[in-house]
């Protein structure tokens, strides 16, 4: 080739330039030999350019916080990856409690270490392709079919961070709203505390501090599990001492709620003393303690606790309460829907109009 037939290559490129020739004998690669190469070496390492890293996440702790857990595989480098990529893809998908982020990393950790095995290097992008989920799913996954829809919905929600497409968002089923329960009487509420003396000494202080909580500071049955000691302190009154209740929900206090009534509250208020920073529950381990020990009082032929209704009476109380206010009421209840307001009416009692007036003007027009 003439000198002056390559100058302009030499100009146009940004670094050295190395020229060959192919001596006429030597034959071209084949493409599909071409094809086979440059596809063994894509799904052998991680691509060199990451849609995720640490730039992205935006949530540090929880990041830090998900890079802890671990996984019931070989120790090794491998296992390592597979956790710190799958702590780095769940630090980019919607915040849960504690326990499901947990959960849901071991999961994701054990499909990148299988899916990784084969060929030496985790890498998040390859193995979270709707496809490759699926075959594992339906391959390597472990457990029953109820653990394997737990699993599905963990891995595509991590997948859906990656390839939206791929994995389109679960929308919820339009369901019949179902029928309020009706509150628990007085009388139930006795008897339910008279059931827990035919329990086992460990299950009877459980199941008191359950009706405690419930008929006490209204709480929900997942209220009543998070409930730790430093969630209950203690307030003097002209009654007596009795327990506020700060209730949490995904680490926050939504709501402040004394505990109207002095025998529960000293009970709760030595429970919290002893746990400290622990749960409030007796057997704290056990995560299903309402369902535990309505199980004991089933198997005995006794009535069960029936959480929303116990709540539900403890709101029809404060409701009709002489000194509570409708921002009282609210503070105290965390209650703000107004269909939640709806079903306690027709268990309200009525109301007699004229009386109410003339009580409301007894300070004058305002």
């Amino acid at each position: 080739m003439p000198k002056h037939r390559l100058q302009p290559l030499f100009h146009r490129a940004q670094g050295p330039v190395v020229v060959m020739g192919r001596h006429r004998a030597m034959s071209a690669a084949t493409p599909d030999l071409v094809t086979e190469t440059v596809g063994a070496v894509h799904d052998a390492a991680p691509a060199v350019r990451r849609r995720l890293g640490p730039c992205t996440v935006p949530d540090v702790d929880r990041w830090q916080r998900l890079r802890a857990f671990g996984i019931n595989r070989p120790a090794g480098p491998l296992r390592d990856a597979a956790i710190e990529a799958a702590a780095l893809v769940w630090a980019h998908t919607p915040p849960r409690t504690e326990r499901g982020d947990e959960t849901a990393v071991r999961h994701l950790a054990a499909c990148l270490y299988d899916e990784a095995v084969l060929y030496g290097v985790v890498d998040e992008e390859r193995a979270l392709t709707r496809e490759k989920v699926d075959a594992w799913l339906g391959g390597q996954c472990p457990g029953s079919m109820w653990s394997r829809r737990t699993y599905r919905t963990d891995l595509y929600a991590a997948g859906r961070v990656l390839y939206p497409r791929e994995y389109p968002a679960v929308q919820a089923p339009l369901a019949p709203r179902p029928r309020p329960v009706a509150p628990a009487t007085t009388t139930a509420v006795a008897e339910l505390y008279a059931a827990t003396t035919h329990l086992p000494e460990p299950h009877r202080k459980q199941a008191v501090t359950i009706l405690d909580m419930v008929t006490g500071a209204g709480l929900t049955s997942p209220q009543v599990k998070a409930l730790c000691g430093g969630h209950v302190q203690g307030v003097d009154t002209p009654a007596g001492r009795v327990a506020v209740v700060a209730v949490p929900h995904r680490g926050q206090v939504i709501r402040r709620t004394p505990v109207l009534c002095t025998v529960r509250s000293a009970r709760l208020l030595g429970r919290a003393e002893r746990v400290g920073e622990g749960r409030m529950l007796p057997g704290a381990s056990d995560r299903n303690a309402v369902n535990r020990v309505n199980g004991m009082l089933s198997q005995r032929g006794l009535p069960t606790i029936d959480v929303p209704a116990l709540r539900h009476a403890w709101l029809l109380d404060l409701a009709t309460h002489p000194h509570m206010t409708m921002t009282g009421f609210l503070a105290i209840t965390g209650t703000t829907g107004v269909r939640a307001m709806g079903d306690l009416a027709e268990h309200l009692p009525a109301v007699d109009i004229d009386d109410l007036a003339a009580r409301l003007m007894a300070e004058g027009p305002r």
